[in-house]
Order: C-alpha cells, then sequence, then structure tokens
C-alpha cells in the first residue's frame, strides 16, 4: 500500500496497529505544526492569511486522515465506514469508536471490504 492511500483512501482494511500509527501521526503532524508557530513566539491573533490558510488545510487534512483511516478500521471489523458517524453523538460516540477502533479485534475472515489480514506475515514485519 502506498503512503497517499494508506492515509486518504477509504478502500480496504485496517488492523489496530495500522489504525493507531496513523492515529500518531496526525498528533505528530499537529503538534510539529504548533511547535513550529509557538518556536517563533507568534501570537494567533497576529497570523496573516497565509499562515491561517496553511492552519486550516492542516485541520482538513487531519480530519480526512483520521476519517479515512477509521473508515479502514470499521471495515476490518465488518461494519461500513458509515460508523464514523457515531463521533456526532455528543461523548458517548467518540468513546465507542475509540473502543472499536483501537481495542477490539478486526474479523479473522475475509470479508467484503478485503482480505483478512496474514498473521504471520504481520508479526515478521513488527
Amino acid at each position: 500500500m502506498r503512503t497517499w492511500q494508506f492515509f486518504f483512501s477509504y478502500e480496504g482494511r485496517f488492523s489496530r496497529m495500522q489504525w493507531w500509527l496513523a492515529q500518531a501521526a496526525i498528533v505528530a503532524y499537529q503538534l510539529f505544526f504548533f511547535i513550529s508557530l509557538n518556536a517563533y513566539e507568534i501570537p494567533i491573533q497576529e497570523l496573516n492569511g497565509a499562515a491561517i490558510l496553511l492552519a486550516w488545510l492542516l485541520v482538513a487534512v487531519c480530519i480526512w486522515v483520521n476519517i479515512a483511516t477509521s473508515a479502514k478500521r470499521f471495515h476490518d471489523r465488518g461494519k461500513s465506514g458509515g460508523w464514523i458517524m457515531m463521533n456526532f453523538v455528543p461523548v458517548i460516540g467518540s468513546i465507542w469508536v475509540l473502543l472499536e477502533c483501537g481495542f477490539m479485534p478486526g474479523a479473522s475472515q475475509d470479508n467484503r471490504y478485503g482480505a483478512a489480514e496474514n498473521k504471520s506475515v504481520a508479526r515478521s514485519l513488527v
């Protein structure tokens, strides 16, 4: 799987480890950006239009990646990617998505979203 497919595609399945790695990448990306702003001691109120546009672009990319990777994780569980909409249910929805994507095992058989992960290959990569 190519890097852009890993982060931006809605097709296929994701293991728990892949989902956690994607979430860590999102957090690292955001931290790098905001720490960079803080290093120059630029107050948010004084940012120019280009910096604000860049910040909104960062937010949009992070949201897209989060939705795409979570949809693939739901696919691994044998569910539609539409389950990501649970995030819109206050409090309980985000907890539900975290539990489903981060802690529940995926389907061990092939499903309509793709082939099951080959455990021996996955273990050899770790």
